[in-house]
């Protein structure tokens, strides 16, 4: 057994700075694997989900040779763990940023679904296993269908490998702009899914400010007793016609995302 061993060591030796760059790799393609809306949700076997972070991490270590810090003397050390921390810190900033994005639309179409007064029919969402709005849900399953039918996921694996170009396996690095900057998309998330629920918003608006006037001008009328189900009539009626212009706002916000996605990936502020 020892002499067999010892006929393997040489391959072995050989083998270590590529077993490396493919562990460097898989921990960057971790975050953004959670991020994937394909792969997202119980319903995706977790040996599915293994495979497809091990294709895609084997794929990266193909674009750059290992460097000469892995080459002759590599060995399992604190530094070699410590870039394995620093890959999936990188990769866990480009998943946010794909969250981030998802979110947007869910938002949007959640504050759609609270101004409707469609929030006492809350129905769990499958993606995410939480309680929402049955617009929101909508909204969700929309993005995820357009950021597919888009090939925007596509565009994602692309900048995953950008990144390795940018930045090698191993020498992954989030700056303090970057940082700043993702911590910034929260303000734009809340301020993008405002205006793409805008439309909805404004004319519930304007329904409820017509029925405040009406009571107040004609108490008796009691117009509240149906402002229920009048909300849920104009923003359903508001919601189909502005379905054109809601898509090309969700498309606009879905590319706006992986654009940011290239950025990070770069090692640029968002």
């Amino acid at each position: 057994m020892n002499a067999f061993l010892a006929q393997l060591e040489p391959y072995l030796a050989l083998a270590l700075p590529w077993l490396m760059l493919l562990g460097l790799a898989a921990a960057r393609v971790a975050g953004i694997m959670l991020a994937l809306p394909q792969l997202v949700g119980s319903r995706v076997p977790p040996h599915v989900r293994g495979l497809v972070a091990l294709a895609l991490a084997a794929s990266l270590v193909t674009i750059r040779p290992p460097t000469p810090q892995f080459v002759g003397g590599a060995n399992l050390d604190f530094g070699f763990a410590l870039g394995l921390g620093l890959e999936m810190l990188f990769g866990l900033a480009i998943g946010f940023v794909i969250h981030v994005g998802f979110a947007t639309i869910r938002v949007a179409g959640e504050l759609m679904g609270i101004e409707m007064g469609l929030s006492f029919g809350a129905v769990v969402d499958p993606l995410s296993n939480a309680d929402t709005t049955p617009v929101s849900a909508i909204f969700g399953h929309l993005a995820v269908q357009m950021f597919l039918a888009l090939g925007l996921d596509r565009s994602v694996i692309a900048a995953l490998a950008y990144s390795v170009e940018r930045q090698p396996l191993g020498t992954a690095r989030l700056s303090g702009d970057t940082a700043v900057g993702l911590a910034a998309l929260g303000d734009g998330m809340f301020m993008t899914g405002v205006r793409i629920a805008l439309p909805v918003l404004g004319a519930v608006f304007v329904l409820k400010l017509a029925m405040a006037l009406l009571t107040r001008v004609a108490p008796k009328l009691q117009i509240f007793t149906l402002a229920f189900s009048l909300s849920i009539l104009v923003g359903l009626y508001v919601l189909r016609s502005a379905v054109p212009s809601l898509g090309a706002a969700v498309a606009s916000s879905l590319g706006d995302t992986v654009a940011t996605v290239r950025s990070v990936a770069s090692g640029a502020a968002p």
